[in-house]
């Protein structure tokens, strides 16, 4: 489950990504963690839920910039659309620094 969000409630993937009108065959994308929490999902952007971002002191503590990088090779394809992509050894394409 996750809120889009702050205060919201709190929705199903499935639901959210319906309501966004994204095809079931765009929905196997990557999850982003920190521990046990959701914090993001591509198409559907930052869950709201458990205090994360709450914009207490923690909050910003230990943050990290994620960016999305399409492989190229399908690039071309699905030209300006987010792009989930993945490399030969199935980890996904994306840079944390």
């Amino acid at each position: 489950r996750m809120r889009t969000s702050p205060g919201g409630p709190g929705r199903t993937l499935k639901n959210l990504f319906q309501e966004r009108g994204v095809p079931a065959w765009q929905r196997d994308v990557p999850l982003l963690f920190a521990g046990e929490h959701l914090i993001y999902v591509p198409r559907l952007g930052v869950n709201r839920d458990g205090g994360l971002f709450d914009g207490g002191p923690s909050a910003h503590e230990g943050w990290r910039r994620i960016e999305w990088r399409p492989d190229m090779l399908l690039a071309g394809r699905d030209r300006g659309r987010e792009t989930c992509a993945w490399r030969s050894d199935g980890a996904p394409i994306f840079t944390i620094w």
